[in-house]
């Protein structure tokens, strides 16, 4: 799986980002499973299915969590450049 080999990748070349790794991967999985659920819902129920997950906010509240996690990571990036 490609965000395997990501997750794996950033470990290797970036131990000290190994936390915040440990911490977005379920989130990204969260996520992916959420856009999922929510297309199938689509598919076979209708767009009023998919419209009620999505108005759960459930994907909005994960993303910002990884958006969170994502600042952080670039923080750190930036502050290791200057």
């Amino acid at each position: 799986m490609t965000l395997d080999r990501l997750f794996s990748v950033t470990k290797e070349r970036r131990p000290d980002q190994a936390q915040q790794m440990d911490r977005l991967r379920p989130l990204v999985i969260e996520k992916l499973d959420e856009l999922r659920t929510t297309i199938e819902a689509r598919r076979n129920q209708g767009p009023d299915a998919a419209l009620a997950i999505v108005r759960t906010d459930r994907g909005k509240a994960v993303m910002d969590r990884i958006r969170g996690i994502c600042a952080t990571v670039q923080s750190v990036a930036n502050q290791q450049l200057t």
